[in-house]
C-alpha cells in the first residue's frame, strides 16, 4: 500500500471514536496483519532469549524470582509468553489502551508449545481456554503464567512502589512515543526500577511505512521537516524519528547510564537509499551512522553516586547478526 494513503487513512481512523479498535478490525480482516508472521514470531522470540541472557550477564536476580516488567505488550504478548517459556515467573505488563487479543494470545502461546516439543530450554506454555473475553484471559495469563496484565494504564505514572522492579524490558515500542511523553515514562521506570536492577530496550529506527510500502526505504521519513512530517504522522501510526544518540541523550537525563549499547548497520543497498534522498536540515546535526542505523539496542542501569562502582560500559556496533536480520527481510 502506498504509505501516504496509509498515513490518509490512519489520520481518519485516529479521529473517530473507538478509532483504534476499528484499526485493529481492519488489520484482522481485511489487510490480515494482525497474526505475526513467522520471521517476527522467531524475532520476538529471539529478543525474549536476548533480555534473559543479558540479564543473566548483568544482573543481580535469578530470572525465576525476578519481577518483570514490560510496557507496550500489544496484542499477543508474544515477548511476554517468551519469557515464561524461559524460565520467567513473575511479570507486570502495561498498555495504554486494552490491546490484548484473548485468541492472539492463545496463537501465541499455541506456536511456543509447537517449539518447545523440540527444544530442552523452553517450558512448555499452558493450555489456554477458548475465550473470547480479555478479562477471563487475563485471569488464566496471572494464575498460569505469573503474567499480571494492566491496560488501560500509563507508564509513565503506573503506582507502583518504589525501587519494585528486577528487570524492565520494551521491544519495538519507543519509537512510536512522543518524546515528551517518553521522558515521562524513562523517568517512571527509573522510580520503580531496583536499584540493582536492569532495564533493556530494543529500537527500530526505521520509517515504519517502509514495512507496508516497498516502493520507500527505511529513512523516508528523514526528508520531512518536523512541520511536514506532522501531517502524515497521526496518533494511530506515530513515529517519533529519534535516532540512536536522541535515545542515549534520553537515557542518561533520565538518571540511567548505559551498561551495553548496539547499534546495527544496514545492509549497503539500504545505505544507498539513504544517500538517494535529501535529508531535510532538521537532521543536518547528526553523524551518517547515527543517521543509517536500522535498529538500536540498550542496556541501563540507575546511575550511581560518584565514587561507587559501576559495570564497564560497552559500546559496540555489532552490523547485521541474527537479532537484525528480520528488520531486512521485510
Amino acid at each position: 500500500m502506498n504509505w501516504r494513503y496509509k498515513a490518509a487513512a490512519q489520520g481518519l481512523l485516529s479521529r473517530l471514536p473507538g478509532g483504534h479498535h476499528l484499526n485493529y478490525l481492519l488489520g484482522r480482516y481485511v489487510t490480515g496483519h494482525v497474526l505475526a508472521s513467522e520471521t517476527t514470531f522467531q524475532h520476538d522470540l529471539a529478543a525474549a532469549r536476548s533480555y534473559v541472557d543479558t540479564f543473566q550477564r548483568y544482573g543481580a536476580f535469578p530470572i525465576a524470582d525476578a519481577l518483570f516488567y514490560e510496557f507496550g505488550a500489544g496484542w499477543d504478548l508474544i515477548v511476554a509468553l517468551s519469557l515464561y517459556a524461559l524460565g520467567v515467573n513473575r511479570q507486570r505488563l502495561i498498555d495504554v489502551r486494552r490491546l490484548l487479543r484473548p485468541d492472539l494470545v492463545k496463537a501465541t502461546a499455541n506456536r511456543l508449545s509447537a517449539i518447545t516439543k523440540a527444544r530442552s530450554d523452553l517450558r512448555l506454555l499452558p493450555e489456554f481456554s477458548e475465550t473470547s473475553s480479555w478479562r477471563a484471559r487475563s485471569r488464566e495469563l496471572a494464575q498460569q503464567c505469573g503474567i499480571e496484565y494492566n491496560a488501560p494504564r500509563d507508564a509513565g505514572a503506573t503506582g507502583w512502589a518504589d525501587d519494585s522492579i528486577s528487570y524492565i524490558t520494551t521491544t519495538k515500542v519507543l519509537s512510536f512515543i512522543p518524546e515528551v511523553s517518553l521522558f515521562a515514562i524513562l523517568r517512571e521506570c527509573h522510580r520503580i526500577l531496583h536499584p540493582r536492577g536492569l532495564a533493556a530496550f530494543m529500537i527500530d529506527y526505521r520509517d515504519n511505512y517502509s514495512y507496508s510500502d516497498p516502493t520507500i526505504g527505511p529513512y523516508n521519513f528523514l526528508q520531512f521537516s518536523d512541520e511536514s512530517w506532522a501531517r502524515v504522522n497521526p496518533p494511530l501510526h506515530y513515529q517519533n524519528r529519534l535516532r540512536h544518540s536522541d535515545y542515549r541523550r534520553l537515557f542518561e537525563k533520565a538518571g540511567f547510564e548505559i551498561v551495553e549499547e548496539h547499534y546495527a548497520r544496514p545492509k549497503p543497498e539500504l545505505v544507498r537509499t539513504l544517500e538517494s534522498i535529501r535529508v531535510d536540515p532538521r537532521f543536518a546535526g547528526y553523524e551518517r551512522t547515527d543517521l543509517a542505523a536500522v535498529r538500536g539496542h540498550f542496556v541501563l542501569r540507575k546511575a550511581r553516586a560518584a565514587g561507587k562502582a559501576t559495570l564497564p560500559r560497552v559500546r559496540r556496533d555489532i552490523g547485521q547478526s541474527a537479532m537484525f536480520e528480520e528488520l531486512e527481510r521485510r
